[in-house]
């Protein structure tokens, strides 16, 4: 049972978008090293697609290249949403160490998914991170999704210590 009124949950909608208009922004570029950096050294995700089938948040290992987030996946539900909304979420993050150490990134932007065969591998080489020959060898399909991301929303605690607010954002 919901305990909060409309203009409730309105004003906490809000809170971000006052505390941000206040918040000193990083330059792009720095923000954007950042984030390359951070995409970088991480590999798991949790993507979270939506249709009228309802929602999935599924954690999935990635790699951060050429500008995308990349994933190969066997398959799942995620791929019911896919297929009717190709707009996703994903969240990638530290693991917690306490308030005032946070490091997260939250990408907002749109799934290109590929089924991978062992007729198409070579063409999807660069993006797969395996020799073709793996893909001749299965049984069934992989699934190649690679996610153009469209903002990030980032939040960092060490983002205070430079003078700047901790969330920041970057429309690309």
């Amino acid at each position: 049972m919901d305990t909060m009124s409309e203009k409730q949950y309105e004003a906490a909608a809000a809170f971000w978008k006052r505390k941000d208009a206040e918040a000193v922004k990083m330059p792009k570029e720095e923000l954007r090293g950042w984030l390359e950096d951070f995409l970088k050294a991480h590999s798991t995700l949790a993507l979270a697609t939506a249709s009228s089938r309802g929602v999935r948040c599924t954690p999935l290992e990635y790699r951060w290249m050429q500008e995308r987030l990349v994933i190969l996946s066997e398959g799942g539900e995620k791929f019911l949403h896919l297929a009717e909304n190709r707009d996703v979420s994903a969240a990638i993050f530290d693991p917690y160490q306490g308030f005032g150490k946070l490091a997260s990134v939250q990408v907002q932007g749109t799934a290109e998914v590929t089924a991978i065969t062992k007729d198409n591998a070579e063409e999807y080489q660069m993006w797969l991170g395996y020799p073709a020959s793996v893909f001749s060898r299965l049984d069934h399909p992989m699934h190649l999704v690679r996610i153009r991301p469209e903002r990030f929303d980032v939040c960092c605690s060490a983002f205070k210590e430079k003078g700047f607010g901790t969330r920041q954002s970057l429309t690309v």
